[in-house]
């Protein structure tokens, strides 16, 4: 469980292919980042059948920048009893599709990990330095121009080259695959299968008019963990 809950901040290397490569969807953050607007998503989460808390996301759009806030609360109990506790919070700074700042702190069940991206101090250098203060304090400079982290919230930043886990700081290589049209809940989706290597697939819905997320599934520790949109 643990690690899938570090899953959901995911970074990685995600190289797009076939018909992913061709999504344009109408609200992505590079299209609409002119204009000022809001969206909230709020998702139920569950461990098979039974509800262990919620992740909620709001994405606000004004002047060219785009700030997003998340926080996600889960607890696992075992016959009534907390037997696992998970929070991760985190705002993120984005600018012509490009992000600019990450603060992060994450609680999973009692091992703490705090994440920082901001520019270089150096004039010398236009990179982004991204410090980690758990399991041990590092810093390291980013050479992507553009990164970018596990955006769920825009289809479209799910296919840039690198991204950035907002609880670890961690990168791996991944691969958004199309899966074509089905039906969710009574609304026409579009599902997306990301292939994390050293994690595994995770199904992503998103509304096929207009490609807002809907929700997500993946496979762990024998079960079926899952976002359902609440409405």
């Amino acid at each position: 469980m643990r690690r899938y809950f570090a899953t959901l901040a995911l970074a990685g290397l995600v190289a797009a292919t076939g018909s992913a490569a061709a999504i344009k969807p109408t609200t992505s953050l590079a299209a609409t980042e002119r204009s000022s607007a809001s969206e909230r998503f709020v998702f139920d989460v569950y461990y098979n059948d039974r509800r262990i808390g919620e992740h909620e996301f709001q994405v606000q759009r004004q002047d060219g920048e785009v700030r997003v806030q998340s926080l996600a609360n889960f607890v696992v109990r075992l016959l009534f009893v907390p037997v696992y506790r998970y929070r991760h919070e985190a705002q993120e700074l984005w600018q012509s599709g490009c992000l600019q700042s990450l603060e992060s702190t994450t609680n999973d069940n009692g091992d703490r990990f705090a994440l920082a991206l901001q520019p270089e101090p150096s004039t010398a250098s236009t990179g982004l330095r991204l410090s980690k203060w758990a399991p041990e304090p590092t810093t390291v400079t980013l050479t992507d121009p553009c990164p970018a982290t596990f955006a769920y919230w825009d289809l479209e930043l799910l296919q840039r080259g690198q991204l950035i886990n907002t609880q670890t700081g961690d990168v791996g290589p991944a691969q958004l695959i199309d899966q074509g049209t089905e039906p969710l809940g009574g609304t026409m989706a579009r599902r997306f299968t990301l292939d994390v290597e050293d994690t595994g697939q995770i199904d992503l819905w998103y509304r096929a008019s207009d490609h807002q997320w809907l929700g997500l599934a993946t496979q762990r520790d024998g079960g079926t963990l899952r976002y359902r949109a609440r409405t």
